[in-house]
Formats: C-alpha cells, sequence, structure tokens
C-alpha cells in the first residue's frame, strides 16, 4: 500500500503544474498586451518582418471583436511605419532622390497610420525637418567647359530665369536652390556632362547634349519626352513613363530590341548612324506608337531605311507616313518583316499628300536584281497610298487587306523568283470605287490588255513595261472617260503608258 502511494506522488506533481501553467495562461489579458506590443514595436528605430509576424500572432488571440477591429487598424499602421522610418532616411541623405515626389509619397502614407499611434505625429516633424532642410539645401553645377561651346553656367542661367524665373543664389553664380532646379519639369541642355543633367530630378522633357562616354538617364524616372545625342552608351531602360525617344547621335550596336519597353511610347526617331548598322528591330506590342523613323539617306518624315536588317517586327498604333526599305549589296535577303497598325486618317506635320503612305521598298541593286524577303506579315495597314518596288515577297499580297486606295504604286517585284503580273496584285478591283492613281512597272500583262474603264476617279495612270526580263508587255491600255469638251477629249485624265517592244495603245471607253 505504501509503494502505491509513491508511485502518485509524481502525477500529483504533474497535475499540480498544468493547473499552475493553465491559470498563468488564463490571467493574461491579450487585449491589453497587443496593443502594448503594438506601440512598442512602432517606437522601434527599425522595424522588422518578424516584428510584423509577431504582432499578427498576438492579434489572433485577442478575445474581443471591437478591440480586433481597432488594434488592426493599428497594426496596419505600424507596417506603413516600418517603410516610412528608412524612407525618411534617404530623404535627408540621398541627393539622386527626386526630393519633391518622395515627399508626396510618403506624406500619403503617413495619411494611412492611425492618428492613435505616438510614433505618427513624431514621424510628421521628421518629414517636415527634412523639408525645411530641404528648401535651404544648394545645388552646385560643374563649369568645366566644353571645348568650343558656350559656358554651360551661362546659358543654363538664362534658359531658367526665361522659363521659370530662376535665379543663382546670390553671389554663388554656379549655385541654385535645390527646390528651384527640381521643379524645371523641361529642359534644352547645350553640350554637357551628365552630372549636371542628373541634378534636374523633376524634368519629365529634355533635350540635350551629353558629353561623357556613357549617358545613364534612368534615374530621372519622369522623362517622357527625350531629345538626345551622346558618345558611345544610352542607358534608360528604367524610364517607364518614355512616350517620345529622339536620338540625335551615338552608338546602339547592332540589336534594337524594345520587347517588354517603353510600353507608352509614341514617338522613335533613329538617326543613319545607328540604323544602317542594326540587323534586328523588334518594337512588338507598342499600341502608342504614331511615328517610327530610322533616318536614312534623305532624312524624310517616314524614312526606315535598315539597310543591314535581317528582322524587322514594329507593332504600332497608326503610323501615318512609312517607308521602309531593306537590303544591301552586302545583304540581299530579310528573314521576316512583320508590320502592323500603319496608316490612318490624321496626317503628320510636313506630310504633303493629303493622306497617309506606307512602302516596302528593296534597296536597288547595281545588277537590278531583288532584295529576297523570306516571309512578310501585315495587318491593320490602312493607308491611302500604297508602294511596294525591289522586292522577291514569299507571297503576294491581298490587297483586299487594306484599307480603301487611293493610290497604289508597284515597281520590280517577284514572287519566290517568279517575275510578278497583274494578276499577283490581287483583288486590286475591290479598290475600284476609290484609286485615283495607279503606277505600276516592270511586270507582265498576259492577254496584253488591261482594262481600267471601272476605275472611275482615276486620274492618272503610269504604266512601265522597259525592263528587259518582262515577257509580256502591255499593248493596249483601257480608260474611263472623265469629262470631255466639244471634240470628245478626255481633259481631265493624265496617262502614260510605254513599253519597249511597241507603242501601248490608249483608248477612252464611252
Amino acid at each position: 500500500m505504501k509503494m502505491n502511494k509513491i508511485y502518485l506522488l509524481p502525477l500529483l506533481l504533474l497535475m499540480l503544474l498544468f493547473a499552475c501553467k493553465k491559470n498563468n495562461q488564463e490571467s493574461i489579458d491579450y487585449n491589453v498586451l497587443t496593443e502594448q506590443r503594438i506601440n512598442e514595436v512602432a517606437e522601434q528605430p527599425v522595424i522588422k518582418e518578424d516584428d510584423i509576424a509577431s504582432l499578427g500572432r498576438l492579434l489572433e488571440k485577442v478575445t474581443d471583436n471591437g478591440t480586433k477591429t481597432r488594434l488592426t487598424v493599428l497594426l496596419e499602421g505600424v507596417k506603413q511605419i516600418k517603410d516610412i522610418i528608412p524612407a525618411i532616411g534617404a530623404l535627408r541623405t540621398n541627393p539622386e532622390l527626386n526630393f519633391q515626389e518622395a515627399y508626396k509619397q510618403l506624406e500619403n502614407k503617413l495619411k494611412l497610420v492611425s492618428d492613435q499611434l505616438p510614433r505618427k505625429a513624431k514621424l510628421q516633424r521628421e518629414l517636415e525637418d527634412a523639408k525645411a532642410s530641404y528648401n535651404a539645401e544648394e545645388v552646385e553645377f560643374d563649369t568645366t567647359p566644353v571645348p568650343g561651346q558656350q559656358s554651360f553656367i551661362e546659358t543654363l542661367t538664362r534658359f531658367l530665369a526665361a522659363n521659370y524665373n530662376i535665379k543663382p543664389i546670390t553671389g554663388k553664380p554656379n549655385r541654385f536652390s535645390r527646390a528651384d532646379i527640381e521643379r524645371v519639369d523641361s529642359l534644352v541642355a547645350w553640350p554637357t556632362t551628365l552630372v549636371n543633367i542628373r541634378k534636374f530630378k523633376g524634368v519629365k522633357k529634355l533635350e540635350a547634349t551629353i558629353v561623357d562616354e556613357i549617358a545613364d538617364l534612368n534615374s530621372l524616372t519622369g522623362l517622357e519626352s527625350l531629345k538626345i545625342g551622346y558618345k558611345n552608351e544610352l542607358k534608360i531602360e528604367q524610364l517607364r513613363q518614355l512616350k517620345h525617344l529622339v536620338i540625335t547621335a551615338g552608338k546602339w550596336g547592332e540589336v534594337l530590341d524594345f520587347t517588354g519597353r517603353y510600353d507608352l511610347l509614341e514617338t522613335l526617331v533613329i538617326p543613319r548612324s545607328i540604323a544602317e548598322n542594326l540587323t534586328t528591330v523588334l518594337l512588338p506590342n507598342k499600341q502608342h506608337l504614331t511615328k517610327v523613323v530610322f533616318t536614312g539617306r534623305y532624312g524624310g518624315i517616314g524614312d526606315a531605311a535598315l539597310p543591314g536588317a535581317k528582322r524587322v517586327v514594329i507593332e504600332a498604333k497608326e503610323v501615318n507616313a512609312f517607308f521602309l526599305t531593306i537590303g544591301s549589296e552586302t545583304n540581299r535577303e530579310v528573314d521576316e518583316v512583320k508590320l502592323s497598325g500603319f496608316g490612318g486618317a490624321t496626317i503628320p506635320e510636313g506630310l504633303n499628300e493629303p493622306y497617309s503612305q506606307f512602302a516596302i521598298n528593296g534597296a536597288i541593286l547595281p545588277d537590278r536584281s531583288l532584295i529576297k524577303l523570306k516571309k512578310l506579315e501585315l495587318s491593320n495597314i490602312t493607308p491611302g497610298k500604297f508602294s511596294l518596288a525591289n522586292i522577291d515577297l514569299p507571297n503576294a499580297i491581298d490587297l483586299a487587306t487594306l484599307a480603301p486606295l487611293r493610290y497604289l504604286s508597284y515597281g520590280a517585284f517577284s514572287i519566290n523568283a517568279r517575275r510578278a503580273t497583274f494578276s499577283d496584285l490581287l483583288h486590286i478591283a475591290q479598290h475600284k470605287e476609290t484609286l485615283e492613281a495607279i503606277g505600276i512597272n516592270e511586270i507582265d500583262f498576259p492577254g496584253a490588255t488591261l482594262d481600267l474603264s471601272d476605275y472611275k476617279k482615276l486620274t492618272q495612270v503610269s504604266l512601265s513595261t522597259q525592263e528587259k526580263h518582262i515577257t509580256q508587255p502591255l499593248r493596249k491600255l483601257i480608260i474611263s472617260k472623265k469629262t470631255q469638251d466639244a471634240q470628245g477629249t478626255c481633259n481631265d485624265c493624265f496617262v502614260e503608258a510605254w513599253s519597249s517592244v511597241g507603242e501601248v495603245e490608249i483608248t477612252v471607253a464611252n
């Protein structure tokens, strides 16, 4: 019997310990403890993710629903404070920040913090102190002269005074208030160094020539319009707001790939020095793009000379003038041309014709051979004028897929090395109600007769069959009567048709 009592003793001790532990747990008020810990964490100099997770676990143990709702709001404030603390530090110490933009973001974050957290008022005072320091801060510009150029600081001073009524700090001709400099949103800068340009944190429109080897503009995150000349390398991959990019001088390399970048891009202009070296041009899904120029020899408004390109993909919104020239003596085969979103009602400034234009031309080679295009894909092409010349196509273009045309021009072309005929102008008759001018050169005319009498709006027809490879020249052309004088002569027509192997008879239909 005595032995049984000895065995029961450890069991009694365990029961006693469990009871004590249960009483201690029941005595903890998690409503009070959680609020206390939230305020303690909010006051820490650094708040970590583990701190937030710990507060979340405590909040789960709060039993009173009203208290839990209130503490949930406080915890959300602590999460904001976690990010605000280092951001205020950066605001004070990082000169690369756009202060005004960062300050506004922090103001908005503070509004999300409950007034019941004492740390909010302290952070508000720190933010105001940072702004006071910012307003007193000075920006010093590099005055190192660029050989052969006017003094940058002199031209900058005139520009800021004329456009923003900003003046240098008294007695310091190369220093300005940082608050003044960062409210400049449009800047035209003469040749200068990158360090001067990057001081304008709030600039949205920039025209500049930078003399540095590398022009890194990624810190100017608000840039929307950039016209830039530089030496060897341009870094702009972080510019999410970029809408207009015009490069006046610089180097690029062989690949221009904007896939997944610059989604807001509306204007792209690339100089001849870059364009002539490109082997790949990728501008997919550019749903805002309305102007694209790869400047060639003549520098026209819609010029796109890409003599070295093997692959060209441009998916735009509505480019009104586009004249793509591909191939060269050393690049006689182009792998792919994929184009979408060309043509429209709005005519850009500088375009004389009263309609949009679209052309694909192969380079004219010394031996008169054609540039071979292995793959051509056209969609959403709606120009008033369509032209094609000097190309060996993989397949004939179906003109029915184009918008109603007013002007159609075909030069020398072939289909998989077979010399083209008039019948390769697929569904041209679908444009007979709108066509005003037709120019067709160096193709065969099966049957030797071309009847265009149903094309009532034609005022100009130009047909040439002089190319030496033509085996079926045009012999007879029939056009519609426009207006006639007393003798029945067509006065409203200008018609030109000629052949190397004989005259072309022109008949005006009754």
